[in-house]
């Protein structure tokens, strides 16, 4: 099968999900054309975006001025700002070229930001847009509990034009893929706002959900030594969702875990923290750490007591509790970062929600090096099962052949 394969940034290790999923999709087979706009207009240097040599890449141009020109035209459209915030005119022009000189069997299209470049090639070719989580279910979230009061603005500020927008798009495209059966009922539950006259019953929305590399992220050697009490917290610190977390952690949950633990350390290991992160780690510099860019987190995770993904709101399927779990490392997560998985509490994983519960759940941890052993060895054993690149591409690929066979059968 032939594939072109859009994102609006590039993959990588950290951007996991289309960055593997492709690897495991040339592994069965496929013929994968990876196209991502570049940001600042650097497009010298093509090749240090591939993930496999067997991967061809293009590339398109995204400056500053053509981000700035493209929030403008979506404000003036009525349009979400996710909608336009990777948008380069080039760039979708060049996509439109390469489709119009070659026949791909399907164009798979990645998150809101990529949705319009793949609208304007469903005339020529099925389209495959995967939405990864239902934006809209976040913002409603984060409009009502994010730390960050901007944050909460900018949410209720969109959530309108973000509803009318994803709303639309599980019509538009041949099949839509989320990460989470959650994310899936959320988007149909959006859908159903907009149902046609003169279409399918209802939109065609699957999940391919989130995998590990349990070879990357693996366990230390059995005689590798564990920090005592410490808590590790991973994710891209930046992210409004994990920054309200790293603050419910650190000020909420932890004084109560210091009253019996004075000890304790908290590890906020991510990209880019925010000025909110920083100043968690700069009023306890001796508890707390942020640590910024890690170039391999499985060190942090193999080190840890206790990894937790203390997730006040989100959606769709957390990497960073997939990535602590197959570390062996003990896991709490609140419901909402639990909420994708099958995992069973107290078995695979601790799940917790307030303050308190969360804090008594890291101190069982503690106290007990024996119980965390087993919840992390049957975390291990339960992704290595059920979490898969390989198991999710396969679906994707059957997600693939689903598209051009109705695209077929509709004769369009």
């Amino acid at each position: 099968m032939k594939v072109l394969y859009i994102v609006p940034y590039a993959p990588s290790t950290i951007r996991s999900r289309p960055y593997e999923l492709i690897l495991q999709l040339v592994a069965l087979g496929h013929h994968l054309t990876l196209a991502t706009p570049v940001r600042n207009g650097d497009t010298s240097n093509e090749g240090r975006w591939a993930v496999d040599p067997r991967v061809r890449i293009v590339t398109g141009s995204l400056s500053r001025f053509d981000r700035l020109l493209a929030l403008g035209g979506a404000a003036v459209r009525g349009l979400p700002l996710q909608a336009r915030f990777d948008w380069s005119t080039s760039f979708a022009h060049r996509l439109r070229r390469l489709v119009d000189a070659e026949t791909f069997d399907v164009v798979h299209v990645e998150h809101m930001r990529g949705a319009a470049y793949g609208l304007p090639l469903l005339r020529r070719t099925p389209v495959v847009w995967d939405s990864v989580d239902c934006i809209s279910d976040l913002f409603e979230r984060a409009a009502r509990q994010s730390a960050s009061r901007q944050t909460r603005w900018i949410a209720r500020a969109e959530l309108g034009r973000t509803r009318r927008y994803e709303s639309s798009l599980p019509w538009r495209f041949d099949h839509t893929v989320v990460t989470s059966a959650a994310d899936r009922d959320g988007l149909l539950r959006l859908a159903a706002r907009r149902r046609r006259a003169n279409r399918r019953a209802q939109p065609r929305v699957s999940v391919v959900q989130q995998g590990v590399d349990a070879e990357r992220f693996m366990p230390a050697l059995a005689s590798a030594h564990r920090d005592p009490e410490t808590v590790v917290m991973t994710g891209k610190m930046s992210y409004h969702a994990n920054v309200t977390a790293a603050q419910f952690l650190v000020q909420a949950v932890m004084p109560i875990v210091w009253s019996s633990c004075p000890t304790a350390r908290v590890v906020l290991a991510g990209a880019d923290p925010s000025p909110e992160v920083r100043a968690l780690g700069a009023a306890n510099p001796d508890r707390v750490v942020v640590t910024g860019f890690v170039d391999d987190l499985n060190p942090i995770l193999n080190t840890a007591s206790v990894a937790v993904a203390p997730l006040v709101y989100g959606v769709g399927m957390q990497n960073k509790v997939l990535e602590a779990m197959a570390c062996g490392t003990a896991t709490i997560v609140t419901s909402s970062a639990a909420s994708a998985l099958h995992a069973r509490d107290g078995h695979e994983l601790l799940v917790a929600d307030g303050a308190e519960k969360f804090a008594s759940r890291i101190l069982e941890l503690f106290s007990r090096p024996e119980r965390a052993r087993s919840i992390g060895a049957a975390g291990r054993a339960y992704v290595v099962s059920e979490h898969t690149w390989a198991k999710s591409a396969e679906v994707l690929a059957g997600v693939y052949e689903s598209a051009i066979e109705a695209r077929a059968l509709s004769g369009t």
